[in-house]
């Protein structure tokens, strides 16, 4: 039994138990039990041969009691990793540098990956905005031109008699439900189409971040702070408010239209009479 200046031994003390994954919980739960032995310091920075030999011979049997913790924590199947090691600091530094590169190499895949899969969804929902776009314009469209079409037939009086306004109404009503309904609806799966693109436009973003930063760690410089981005707001609001006065707009035309079909109509039949 291995004892500590506070009497704990190594069967009192809940080792975690380090099989290859997850290394850096296992590390964070490796400190503090250094840090409650007191050993810490041993382990992260070595000691060096001091002069007096009272002082040596301790360091060397708190580093062994170190050792023997990081021993005691690595499962058999790793344990030829750390086998030559005869320091703490050589054992620790052992596993930091394999396991702790490994895992951010394995986490930067697997963001690539994300980021890959991030960048083929907004590619999709890029060409469904647009197709919907197209569609809202070609509806809008035709139902402008068909207006314009009611209105002068009217106006010249080729269309029909005078006391049959409900004609012209019932096809300007018509072609609102034809043209500007599906239109509304079309624009609005476009609006919320926009939406989602914004917001995953801004995680890919935030994930591109995350790789920088993994990789800057790899190669030895100092992590960034990363805060997620966030999409824009005010690109949002300008569509919703576009959306919304669009669809203001046609079926203000559509009532304009509509009322002014039996007044166009009596009064080119007044004209005539």
């Amino acid at each position: 039994m291995v004892a500590t200046g506070n009497s704990i031994s190594i069967e009192q003390l809940a080792i975690p138990i380090f099989k290859g994954e997850h290394y850096k919980f296992w590390s964070i739960k490796m400190k503090t039990l250094f840090k409650s032995q007191d050993l810490w310091e041993l382990v992260e920075n070595g000691y060096a041969d001091p002069d007096e030999e009272v002082r040596l011979m301790n360091n060397r049997k708190k580093d062994s009691m170190a050792l023997v913790f990081i021993q005691q924590a690595v499962h058999e199947t790793l344990f030829s990793t750390i086998e030559v090691a005869t320091t703490s600091k050589e054992a620790w530094t052992t596993l930091q540098t394999k396991f702790d590169t490994e895992e951010e190499l394995v986490e930067v895949e697997r963001q690539e990956q994300v980021a890959k899969n991030l960048q083929a969804i907004n590619e999709k929902q890029d060409e469904l905005v647009q197709k919907l776009e197209k569609k809202t314009i070609q509806l809008l469209n035709f139902y402008i031109v068909f207006q314009g079409v009611i209105l002068t037939a009217i106006a010249q009086g080729s269309l029909l008699t005078s006391d049959h306004w409900w004609v012209p109404f019932i096809l300007s009503l018509s072609a609102f439900f034809i043209d500007v309904i599906p239109a509304m609806h079309a624009m609005n799966k476009c609006l919320q189409a926009r939406i989602a693109l914004e917001f995953n436009r801004s995680e890919l973003e935030t994930v591109h971040l995350k790789i920088n930063e993994l990789k800057q760690r790899l190669n030895g410089n100092p992590p960034n702070d990363i805060r997620p981005v966030k999409p824009d707001g005010l690109n949002i609001f300008k569509w919703r408010i576009l959306a919304w006065w669009t669809g203001f707009w046609f079926c203000a035309i559509t009532a304009v239209v509509l009322a002014a079909c039996p007044l166009v109509v009596r009064k080119h039949g007044k004209e005539g009479t």
